[in-house]
């Protein structure tokens, strides 16, 4: 019976003793489920271990569901808008290396990004940026840039990456270090190609 034979009456009222029994008696009635859950905890405990289940679950949805996964020493594509040039809506697009990523108010899906931006204009530059998540699906992530209030107005999107991806949008990697050029499972892999043209992770999600 076990699990089975508790799940029948979980939800029947029991006594549940408040502070730490010293004091006048001092009972709440709580569903058997939420005392044996309690069990010697006060009450300000359980609340506490109650909100960690709670944010490590939120933490870790994206690894139960299919959404892109975002890991460090992994290599995906970045197209950032407004980007670094014209006076309005021009994009900013580049392979990064994520080099880290920490959930920083999951309720709010805002998450920290560790990476390596390979395109940026003053050269290969690391980059540590706070994103809030707009819209998560199973190919690509859309974020807001949280900068300084005075900082700019930006929205990126994340997805995978891919040769088709590269030559479309980093035309001066692909016509500059074209696959063919590199050679052996270059040709075939993007991390191993990006690696090779940039020093850069091995794997790619």
């Amino acid at each position: 019976m076990g699990r089975n034979y508790k799940k029948k009456f979980a939800l029947l009222p029991t006594v549940d003793h408040v502070g730490d029994g010293k004091g006048p008696a001092n009972f709440r009635i709580c569903s058997w489920r939420t005392n044996d859950a309690k069990n010697d905890l006060d009450l300000p405990e359980f609340i506490t271990l109650c909100k960690s289940v709670l944010k490590y679950q939120e933490a870790t949805v994206g690894k139960q569901t299919n959404n892109l996964k975002i890991n460090p020493r992994s290599l995906y594509a970045w197209q950032m808008i407004p980007g670094y040039i014209g006076e309005r809506n021009v994009p900013y697009s580049s392979p990064i290396f994520v080099e880290r990523v920490v959930p920083e108010n999951t309720e709010n899906g805002i998450l920290t990004l560790g990476f390596v931006n390979v395109l940026y204009a003053e050269g290969v530059q690391d980059f540590t940026l706070d994103l809030k998540v707009l819209k998560h699906s199973s190919d690509y992530l859309i974020a807001d840039l949280l900068y300084v209030p005075e900082g700019p107005d930006r929205a990126v999107i994340i997805s995978h990456i891919e040769f088709a991806w590269i030559e479309r949008f980093c035309p001066e990697i692909w016509y500059q270090h074209p696959p063919s050029s590199i050679g052996g499972a270059a040709t075939g892999s993007v991390s191993i190609y990006l690696s090779k043209v940039f020093g850069l992770g091995k794997d790619t999600r």
